[in-house]
């Protein structure tokens, strides 16, 4: 079609819709300036009669009340997959609806609690505070006793935790987040099978959900179930590419399967993600890295400095290991690199030293590494163990 008649036609379009809306208002004036002017004007009288039916009032209200139920059901859907934020906007527009919801509002004030207690810069007081208050009200929600035992396990009572968390599974024994945190208490006992079995039981709840992938793969491969592990950090990598530390551990796993081209391939490409500003500035790569090590301790990464070295020391390792010659100067270079403690660098040389054991044919070109790495390390002291 012709560009000038294409115009044509669009211009002469927005002429209709427009000389439609007038005539729509227009009719609205004339049927109101008839009420006024007639009053006993019967078939307007019938139409204003339909409009004040009380039948018609109930199917009105009848439209709402779905609608409200459409948008609870909605609410306990994201606050079911830990979608806080987006359940506190939808229990709020119930009580739009129907201020008078009692499930509406004490949902909104549970999902706006269990938002802030996911924002690390949030006062945790204020929201022992309102757990308190909200517990007082639900005392077997299973979020709330869940984010009890959060609370507990973050202020050092693993035994208070534990005691939240199963009585959350006891009102709901399909409550994922509540088998997600007793596995974080076995795994920080050092109890790897008990951890996968809780870890398992939260994923079989919650799919998609990438922290109970990833953390399921952490304790298998704590298990030294390498294979397993890495097939699930696989699976996490790929709904999330760009969380680093999930991407760091698989980079890990692959290193203890020998499986040297996927490792170092992988650890190059964690090292230039980590190197993006953008993608190092996202809320969760922003917390604290851990590192369980072979000697049961863990050990810690915190700021964005801490990370990058050790990306670099991983990826330089692996190239060397890989028989990449020229990353020995990449190596030898991190003892100059600025940083605060040697932490980066031990976890590369405990990780190193582990799969040297596991493959000892491989010993040879771990012992070229080490003595780069341990040089590199300023002070023993220096390396934080929380």
């Amino acid at each position: 079609m012709p560009r000038e008649l294409r115009r044509g036609f669009e211009l002469a379009s927005q002429h209709w819709a427009i000389l439609g809306a007038i005539a729509a208002a227009a009719l609205a004036m004339v049927v109101l300036l008839l009420r006024l002017l007639f009053t006993d004007f019967a078939p307007l009288d019938s139409f204003w009669k339909w409009l004040n039916h009380p039948a018609t009032e109930q199917r009105t209200q009848g439209v709402t009340d779905q609608r409200a139920a459409r948008l609870l059901r909605e609410a306990q859907r994201y606050l079911q997959a830990g979608h806080y934020a987006e359940a506190a906007r939808a229990f709020a527009a119930v009580e739009k609806l129907d201020p008078a919801d009692p499930v509406a509002d004490l949902g909104r004030r549970k999902a706006e609690l269990l938002a802030r207690s996911a924002d690390s810069e949030y006062d945790p007081e204020v929201i022992r505070q309102r757990l308190a208050a909200l517990l007082a009200e639900a005392p077997d929600d299973p979020h709330l006793l869940t984010l009890r035992g959060n609370l507990r396990k973050r202020g050092g009572d693993p035994q208070g935790a534990r005691s939240a968390y199963e009585r959350a599974l006891e009102v709901d024994p399909d409550f994922a987040e509540a088998a997600y945190g007793l596995g974080t208490l076995a795994l920080g006992e050092w109890q790897p099978d008990d951890a996968t079995k809780l870890f398992g039981r939260a994923l079989a709840q919650a799919p998609d959900e990438i922290r109970y992938r990833a953390a399921l793969a952490q304790s298998l491969a704590l298990g030294g179930d390498y294979a397993t592990a890495a097939e699930r950090y696989r699976e996490a990598v790929s709904l999330d590419p760009e969380d680093l530390l999930v991407r760091a551990e698989h980079t890990l796993v692959l290193l203890h399967l020998d499986r040297l081209a996927e490792a170092t391939e992988a650890a190059a490409a964690l090292q230039a993600l980590c190197a993006e500003e953008a993608t190092a500035a996202l809320k969760k790569n922003r917390g604290v890295w851990l590192f369980p090590a072979p000697d049961h301790r863990t050990y810690a990464l915190q700021t964005l400095a801490e990370k990058r070295l050790f990306t670099r020391a991983l990826s330089a390792s692996l190239a060397l290991l890989g028989g990449r010659e020229a990353a020995t100067k990449r190596l030898a270079a991190l003892a100059d690199a600025p940083r605060e403690r040697g932490t980066p660098l031990y976890i590369v040389l405990l990780e190193l030293s582990l799969y040297a054991a596991e493959h000892p044919h491989r010993q040879s070109r771990v012992d070229r590494i080490l003595p780069l790495l341990a040089t590199a390390i300023p002070h023993r002291e220096s390396i934080d163990a929380p």
